[in-house]
């Protein structure tokens, strides 16, 4: 069927009349059996492969590329930074590569008529599901609500609670800074069911990466190298269901040091075409630090994920071409490569697989005409089963559950190739052609399981063969149309059938109309060709010419008739002109229609009425065509326009005749200004004839630019350009003539401006220009700066210094564009000092030692030199009291006096369970009570007070409300405190222990019956549980 017609036949509820003339509404029902076009795009996983030791072949993965591997066009490189547009993943069973021909689709069951499919568009959104997520691009930069992102810590469960009926609940945000680089794993862990899935973003809100049901669980992993002291925010959320709470965690990713996959327990051949293919029983060992033992997994299907977030997978190559676990294989030797995070394992082996030609029938279950019991599907794939027609024609297979599946047979190249898929029925209807081999797949889970085989399961379906249009012959001969009008010409034609049978002439007019034909339930419609053999539909008006038309159902053509679109006036339907008044006796034939035409004979409103034989009024449009109206519509006319009546839809066997009256009325004209002119735009001004709702409009010219003397100031003159002004329009201001303005030599000058700044050394210079011509200039100096210095030693006081050592003088706080001239001892046999302010003590004895700046500007001190250490005098830089929580930390930065002591700082802690320091001076929280730090130097002591408060519980989970058990029986609360840190520890308590008794671990014990409250504790939080004794 050309799409054309579909779109025709699809659009809203069309009037659908069978064979024998009964009208039957069908809504929106699709007729279609266009062929339906899928195309494969295989999604290859880079990896590698090791195969059992029995397997000969040499070659490994690594001796490859990845073109050789996945092939040029099906190679699929996983990025990171994908673009989040969330689709459904559909079931890779269920996309072909092939064409798919012409099918009947039957759905909805009329009274004498077989099904008909109707296709319902669905709103998926852009995660793939309806009403849950939406869509995401890369960089979209996706609002982060960071006040209430959860900060995680490593190694460390929080709670995230969902309810996808509250907006403010259907997605809980985290965020994550590492401390250092490298690849971290985030992940949940929900035993609801309910497929959560995670999203990673950066500070911007750009997403990063998705984890979405990975390793064949309803939990996600996301792994993603990071940067040290980054930010990242972590989005979570659930595809299904309603409410759900499960922890989230991030973790430090560890990759394997050593893999070894073994393929002993895989089945190395597969059915070609049919089977799926997957390595049931590989498994991958896996060790990821030489001294930890190793762990082993196994793979359900495609893939799967360790605790680290690494992903282990698998998939097929032959001839370049690669194939993706679960995808039946055609026919050749297959070598299947793992991988571990797309990367090939040292040493690996490819595991070889043989995908062996289907052979006989026999391998396959034989589909009967008539109920074929105990048929199997799958729950993975399909599970397949041959018929083979004795007669071709439409079949009918109806199943007792609704099911998805697909139908295959040979190709001209003798290869195997899908030519059919449903979804979700059970029932369907396909032409087959008689002794063609035909695979049939089934899929889908049933009410009764295979026991004899896992993962199979088995239904009732019954084989009907069913008559089929095979002939459409048109009887009529040229017919006539009226152009510009919806088609209105009849026909009529014969159906042959399959069985030989033959329908009776019938007459049917063709208006757009889908025909059904109800021994067969086939749809017939009609096209039309103009003569550039350019198609029509016939739901819509043609122009005049000379088209064919054809009849057609399906892949049934019928011969073609010529078919002449006139005007209304020149063809045979025209029967004449109408008057003023009433006009009777207007017959009209029993199929198709009859026009008349009324001419007004003076501009005035004309109303029509009829006997109900009228089905539309056409008005005339100068571009051509006509402008449809009914019988109640009134007609505000000019003289000399013209209306046709179009009369029809009769239903004897004999011609009909109507009645039209025809009245008028003069027009009471009430006129409004509507918009008054301007200056440039016309006005308008409407006239209404409110008796009967009739409206004209008619322009008021514009009315010209006021100026007169208003002159404006456009652009006024300055000290040495000139100006100028306009002449406005007094109204809408628009302007006239303009004329210069001259200047007026008046300066401005601006600011100040430093063109060279003042240092110690120099004075400065600034000048100011005039703002507007810029000739103008003045200019003036600015006072060189004071010279400043700071010395990190007391000055013009004494520093000791033990005898040998030496020490080193800082200069700060010196004035722009000063710095140090010189130094100088004033006994270098006491003391030398350097350029760079180094003093060496040589013998003992007191030197005045002065720095010397560029500016003039000195500073002195006296430095004592002595045979004994310099020790410490104070401590100063440490506060006497600090408070941190449990976990935090804290640096002490003390400062010795004098500089040039040569005690060493150390630092001691009173209580290590409550705060331990280190000899860098850093304090860490360890527990709730107070320390005491002392910082010692030489005999100098210096203390802080350091206080860790209590963490106290602000939230309990895990506790039922309510609670039943039989007598003797152990129930255990796995109860939670939080925040996960808190001191205060879960407590159990039992109300009556007569009837149970409870644990400090929280283990319940039902000892007779009753009723009792069992209370979880923790600080001063609690909930109670009600249990009931039975």
């Amino acid at each position: 069927m050309k799409k054309k017609h579909l779109a025709m036949l699809l659009a809203a509820a069309l009037t659908v009349t069978s064979i024998d003339g009964t009208v039957l509404a069908v809504s929106g029902a699709d007729f279609s059996s266009e062929p339906m076009e899928e195309n494969l795009s295989p999604e290859f996983v880079e990896g590698k492969v090791e195969t059992s030791e029995a397997e000969s072949e040499e070659e490994t993965l690594s001796d490859l590329t990845e073109e050789e591997i996945f092939g040029s066009e099906a190679t699929n490189q996983e990025t990171e930074a994908a673009p989040e547009t969330e689709t459904v993943t559909e079931d890779q069973d269920l996309i072909f590569e092939e064409t798919w021909p012409e099918a009947e689709q039957p759905q909805e069951e009329l009274p004498g008529i077989e099904e008909v499919e109707k296709e319902i568009p669905i709103e998926v959104f852009g995660d793939g599901q309806s009403g849950v997520e939406e869509n995401f691009a890369a960089g979209a930069g996706e609002y982060i609500p960071v006040n209430e992102a959860i900060a995680l810590e490593l190694d460390q469960d929080y709670m995230a609670e969902l309810d996808n009926y509250d907006p403010l609940k259907r997605y809980k945000w985290f965020s994550f800074t590492p401390a250092e680089s490298g690849r971290y794993a985030f992940f949940s862990n929900d035993e609801s069911g309910m497929d959560p899935y995670g999203k990673l973003h950066d500070s911007q809100g750009n997403y990063l990466k998705q984890g979405d049901n990975e390793a064949e669980n309803q939990n996600f992993r996301i792994t993603y190298e990071m940067t040290a002291g980054v930010t990242y925010y972590y989005k979570v959320g659930k595809r299904y269901g309603r409410k759900s709470e499960f922890p989230v965690r991030v973790i430090k990713s560890k990759e394997p040091v050593e893999i070894t996959v073994n393929t002993d327990n895989c089945s190395g051949e597969f059915v070609a075409y049919f089977e799926p293919a997957y390595l049931y029983g590989a498994e991958v060992t896996v060790k990821y630090d030489e001294n930890e033992a190793p762990q082993t997994y196994g793979f359900g299907n495609k893939e799967l994920q360790d605790y680290y977030g690494n992903v282990f997978s698998y998939n097929f190559l032959k001839d370049g071409l690669g194939k993706n676990p679960g995808d039946p294989l055609e026919p050749g030797t297959y070598k299947a490569y793992f991988t571990c995070n797309r990367k090939s394992i040292k040493g690996a082996k490819p595991f070889i697989v043989q995908a062996k030609e289907p052979g006989s029938e026999e391998q396959f279950r034989r589909l009967n005409i008539g109920l074929n019991k105990g048929v199997q599907s799958m729950d993975q794939g399909c599970a397949w089963s041959v018929f083979i027609p004795s007669v071709s024609g439409k079949y009918e297979f109806s199943m007792s559950e609704n099911l998805n599946g697909k139908i295959a047979a040979e190709n001209k190249e003798g290869g195997i190739e899908y030519i059919y898929q449903w979804d979700k029925k059970a029932k369907f209807h396909y032409n087959l052609e008689a002794g063609k081999k035909y695979y049939i797949g089934f899929q889908g889970e049933t009410a009764a399981k295979d026991e004899t085989e896992p993962g199979k399961y088995l239904f009732d379906l019954t084989v009907t063969e069913k008559p089929c249009i095979t002939g459409i012959h048109i009887e009529t001969e040229t017919p006539e149309a009226t152009a510009d009008v919806v088609c209105d010409f009849k026909t009529i034609y014969t159906v042959t059938y399959s069985d030989g049978s033959e329908s009776e002439s019938k007459i049917i007019p063709i208006k757009g109309e889908a025909v059904i034909d109800n021994k067969t339930g086939q749809v017939i419609y009609g096209s039309l060709l103009d003569s550039q053999n350019v198609e029509h539909s016939l739901g819509n008006p043609i122009s005049e010419g000379t088209y064919k038309l054809y009849l057609q159902s399906e892949k049934v053509k019928s011969n073609e008739i010529t078919i002449t679109a006139k005007r209304i006036d020149q063809t045979s339907y025209f029967k004449g002109d109408l008057q003023e008044g009433k006009n009777k006796n207007l017959i009209y034939p029993k199929f198709g229609y009859a026009y008349y035409r009324f001419t007004a004979s003076q501009s005035k409103l004309y109303r029509f009425d009829d006997n109900g034989t009228v089905e539309k009024l056409l008005i005339p449009k100068s571009k051509g065509g006509y402008e449809v109206h009914n019988i109640n519509d009134p007609w505000a006319a000019k003289k000399g326009e013209i209306i046709y009546f179009q009369l029809g839809h009769g239903s004897t066997t004999s011609n009909m005749t109507g009645i039209v009256d025809i009245d008028s009325t003069e027009y009471n004209w009430v006129e409004t200004i509507i918009t008054q002119p301007t200056c440039t735009e016309p006005g308008l001004k409407r006239r209404e004839c409110k008796e009967y709702n009739i409206i004209e409009e008619e322009e008021i010219p514009a009315t010209g630019h006021s100026f007169g003397n208003n002159w404006v100031v456009n652009k006024p003159a300055t000290c040495s350009v000139a100006g100028e002004r306009h002449q406005e329009c007094t109204v809408c201001k628009a302007w006239g003539q303009k004329e210069a303005i001259k200047p007026n030599g008046q300066h401005r000058l601006g600011a100040w401006r430093t063109t060279r700044a003042a240092t110690a050394l120099v004075t400065g210079i600034q000048e100011r220009t005039c703002s507007v011509c810029g000739g103008a200039k003045q200019t003036r100096t600015i006072a060189k700066l004071k010279p400043t210095i700071t010395l990190n030693v007391p000055q013009s006081k004494t520093l000791p210094v033990t005898l040998k050592k030496s020490f080193t003088v800082k200069v700060s706080g010196l004035a722009k564009g000063d710095s140090v001239k010189s130094w100088s001892s004033s006994n270098k046999k006491i003391v030398t000092v350097t350029s760079k302010g180094k003093l060496s003590a040589r013998k003992t004895g007191t030197v005045k030692i002065t720095v010397t700046l560029r500016s003039g500007k000195t500073a002195w001190f006296k430095v004592k030199v002595q045979k004994s250490a310099v020790k410490t005098s104070k401590i100063t830089g440490i506060s006497k009291k600090v408070t941190l929580n449990k976990g935090k930390k804290y640096t002490l930065k003390p400062v010795l006096t004098p500089v040039t002591t040569l005690d060493k700082v150390k630092y001691s802690t009173s209580n290590k369970k409550v705060a331990t320091v280190n000899s860098r001076g850093l304090i860490v929280a360890k527990g709730a009570g107070r320390a005491t730090i002392t910082v010692t130097a030489g005999s100098k002591k210096a203390k802080i007070v350091v206080t860790v408060p209590k963490v106290k519980t602000t939230k309990i989970t895990g506790v039922k409300t309510s609670l039943t058990l039989k007598r003797g029986k152990s129930y255990r609360i796995r109860a939670k405190a939080y925040p996960t840190n808190t001191d205060e520890k879960i407590t159990y308590t039992s109300s009556n222990k007569k009837i149970a008794t409870v644990t400090s671990k929280g283990v319940i014990k039902a000892v007779k019956k009753g009723k009792v409250t069992i209370t979880v504790k923790s600080g001063r939080k609690s909930i109670k549980m009600q249990l009931t004794v039975k």
